[in-house]
């Protein structure tokens, strides 16, 4: 079965004007930041816009269909709860520095009644990733410390405001992706656009807010002790980051951070567009499950899930002898306990084979349109689209015109 909700667009005082045009709707509402596409946080739960369960809301509709919607494993581990939440985020100006907690910190806070304003069950940390889509010419954003901090050297820096010297700033490009696991300091900057796949949760911790006001002349609260608890200062976690990210070749557009005091140290990994036409970055990846059956590329001496490539995989797959070759491809970007999220891109036709998975499958159209075909019929899909494929969906496919798409599952 495949699902398309209703889009809760979030009117924000940095937001922008991309997201309704991105996604080819109209609406009355201006600086729209976000656009929630599937969410399962109480009180903005997405609504089913069509179909034999149109109405429904999404924790009704897993409620009702069970591990027919999520997978046997997922609906043991989440019960009714969908498990991710999927935005389009358009930053006009730049949003906080912030950081969030683990799912073991935040359940810790909240026991100890530091977390007042949350039901039990909304009690969950949250870790993300950022997919860049066409932002401004001059977009940046921060993400993780550009040198391992002691708590001290920490809370000093928030108290005089000279935390931004030692976080990373990257200038991105589309196809940039970033994982922001639970304790790493990040922000979204002035004119990025991005597509946000995160943990069911809305729980962040504002440390720093470019002692901006409101109207009444107020500054926004900040969370600076929580954050304190929920940052990743140590150097294990440092020596880990250092490893994850390698710097795209030299010679390219906007590749290189903005220079710090410790440049050679924080540099993101993105991969050269001169192989593969398409310029990404992923974490420092362990083999991954459930994808259809991908055989190395030729043209890499490296596999795609080796945990030491640091080039480009354009990987083929295989299809059965009746269709044509096409030129398809699938790429890793994320793996975690808590998501896995890779890039599909389909010129012509893509046989999606889902019988060995137990999940379901989010599909995010950030480029392209295309024709999703499965035993119940056709639907189009098109840039801005999300569309939420069951767990009992045996294939699905795929036609597509310069066609590409984020497939996000658990």
């Amino acid at each position: 079965m495949l699902f398309r909700f209703v889009p809760y667009f979030r009117p924000m005082l940095w937001g922008g004007q991309r997201i309704p045009a991105f996604k080819q709707v109209c609406t009355d509402h201006t600086n729209v930041g976000e656009s929630w596409e599937i969410s399962a946080v109480s009180g903005h739960e997405s609504v089913v816009s069509d179909g034999p369960y149109a109405g429904y809301t999404i924790t009704r509709l897993v409620s009702t269909l069970r591990e027919k919607v999520v997978g046997e494993k997922n609906y043991a581990r989440f019960g009714n709860e969908f498990p991710l939440l999927v935005k389009f985020i358009d930053a006009a100006e730049p949003l906080s520095i912030q950081v969030h907690p683990s799912d073991e910190l935040a359940r810790s806070q909240w026991e100890s009644g530091r977390l007042p304003h949350l039901q039990e069950r909304e009690v969950r940390g949250k870790t993300e990733m950022w997919y860049a889509l066409p932002s401004g010419a001059d977009a940046t954003l921060r993400c993780g410390l550009n040198k391992p901090l002691t708590a001290d050297e920490y809370a000093a820096r928030v108290a005089d405001g000279t935390i931004l010297e030692v976080i990373n700033e990257y200038q991105i490009r589309e196809g940039d992706c970033f994982f922001i696991p639970a304790g790493r300091i990040h922000s979204i900057g002035a004119g990025c656009f991005l597509c946000e796949i995160q943990q069911t949760s809305d729980l962040t911790y504002r440390i720093y807010d470019f002692d901006r006001t409101d109207a009444n002349g107020n500054k926004r609260t900040l969370h600076t002790d929580l954050a304190g608890e929920a940052i990743r200062l140590d150097n294990g976690l440092w020596e880990q980051r250092s490893k994850e990210y390698v710097v795209r070749p030299k010679g390219e557009k906007n590749q290189e951070p903005i220079p710090s005091d410790r440049s050679s140290e924080c540099e993101i990994r993105r991969q050269s567009s001169t192989d593969s036409g398409i310029n990404r970055m992923v974490s420092n990846l362990p083999n991954l499950p459930n994808l259809p059956n991908l055989p190395n590329s030729p043209n890499s001496p490296n596999s795609p899930n080796s945990p030491n490539s640091d080039t480009t995989s354009a990987t083929k797959v295989d299809r059965p002898s009746t269709l044509d070759p096409l030129p398809s491809t699938v790429k890793p970007l994320v793996e975690c306990p808590h998501f896995t999220t890779v890039q599909l891109e389909i010129a012509g036709e893509y046989l999606y084979d889902l019988r060995e998975r137990d999940s379901f499958l989010i599909l995010i159209a950030v480029r392209g349109e295309g024709v999703i075909t499965t035993d119940e019929g056709a639907q189009p899909i098109q840039t801005g689209n999300t569309i939420l494929v069951s767990a009992d969906t045996d294939s699905l496919n795929i036609e597509g015109k310069d066609l590409r798409l984020l497939c996000a599952w658990v």
